[in-house]
């Protein structure tokens, strides 16, 4: 929590800004290179318009342009093959709700 107040005392670019970014990223156990990858969209505040969509289609995750099949196997997964175990219901709902949802068939 400390460090997303600090963060919001910085500008975009700000090579602190940098830095917190990096460490929350790590703290929420993010791949690396989508964490790079997403301070490095930051600091220049301009994303292509490929990771706009993307970020509109996987707003709870974050994915390099790179590396988006290894980053998704890297967390997606665990958390599919969780919700599949443990939330079966809702796992019927997501499936139905996002059809085009990477899942693991």
């Amino acid at each position: 929590m400390e460090l997303f107040e600090e963060l919001g005392t910085f500008e975009y670019g700000d090579n602190r800004r940098k830095e917190i970014n990096l460490e929350i990223g790590k703290l929420l156990g993010y791949p690396e290179t989508a964490v790079k990858y997403f301070v490095s969209m930051e600091s220049k505040a301009r994303p292509s318009e490929a990771h706009k969509a993307r970020l509109k289609k996987y707003l709870h995750y974050a994915h390099s342009d790179t590396y988006q099949e290894v980053e998704f196997r890297a967390y997606d997964v665990k958390v599919n093959r969780a919700t599949e175990k443990y939330a079966p219901r809702s796992a019927r709902v997501i499936r139905k709700k996002f059809p085009n949802k990477r899942w693991l068939d």
